[in-house]
């Protein structure tokens, strides 16, 4: 005779049902738990996984435990659940999930195997600076883990050479992103499998095109008196210059000055 109730129960009548005598004895014991912790599954990092345990008998409550890094959501005593792997669940091998009975009678244990795979791990690189005349952007990102694929994207309406899976694509901005003055692009992981994609995004400044003015174009000078006074205007993202000269005199005190003077040779006038 086997007590799969909670509570163990035996009549025993003699004679008719309305007369005669009849015995009847209930016990004191709780019967045997039976537990179950769920199916073993598969999951991706990045993902997560429902839990249903269920536990019967005279123990009607459970604890969950497990060897892995990961955190059940709803804490330890839910039988309905969530496990939320870490990344570092995809070095046990497998992870173990342990429904515990909490009651009277032994305790009694049903593990569920967990296998967690790695997630995508996305890199598009650092944040660039380029200049609005020197715009194109080198990209190399990578992309390892669950994934080795993926694919650029942008916010604007630049284009990708040699295209936009390539990872190290270089991306022209469009006119619009370099008057803005930035560029967003994004990359994502593709042929994920079972995981989630996984994106990092990169900030390209794109800077002013410098700019130089000479506030006179044309000078002419004596011959016993050469010395020339010139300035210049720098603007866009620089504010410094340097005077060049295709003859061979010198400028005074320095070429690195906007204003400064000019001195030229005999063969130069």
């Amino acid at each position: 005779m086997t007590n799969t109730g909670d509570v163990f129960g035996l009549g025993i009548l003699n004679g008719a049902y309305n007369k005669g005598s009849a015995y009847s004895y209930v016990s004191e014991f709780e019967s045997y738990p039976s537990i179950n912790a769920g199916s073993d599954f598969t999951i991706c990092a990045n993902g997560s996984l429902a839990l249903n345990g269920q536990i019967g008998g005279g123990n009607i409550t459970g604890i969950w435990s497990t060897n892995g890094y990961g955190t059940f959501n709803g804490g330890f005593s839910a039988l309905s659940n969530t496990y939320t792997p870490s990344q570092l669940d995809t070095t046990v091998k497998p992870v173990k999930l342990f429904l515990t009975t909490n009651g009277q009678c032994p305790q009694q244990k049903d593990t569920l195997l967990l296998s967690v795979q790695p997630s995508p791990l996305v890199n598009a690189s650092v944040d660039q600076i380029v200049c609005g005349n020197n715009s194109a952007v080198l990209l190399n990102g990578t992309i390892a883990g669950g994934s080795s694929t993926g694919i650029w994207a942008s916010a604007g309406s630049g284009t990708f050479t040699p295209g936009a899976t390539s990872l190290n694509s270089t991306y022209m901005p469009s006119a619009s992103e370099i008057s803005a003055g930035s560029a967003t692009l994004t990359l994502t992981s593709t042929l994920n499998g079972i995981c989630a994609a996984v994106n990092d995004v990169m900030t390209v400044s794109i800077t002013p095109v410098p700019t130089s003015n000479i506030a006179a174009t044309s000078l002419s000078v004596c011959a016993n008196n050469p010395t020339l006074s010139v300035a210049g205007v720098i603007g866009g993202v620089t504010a410094t210059g340097k005077w060049t000269t295709n003859g061979t005199g010198s400028f005074n005190p320095s070429n690195i000055l906007l204003a400064t003077n000019y001195l030229p040779v005999q063969q130069t006038y």
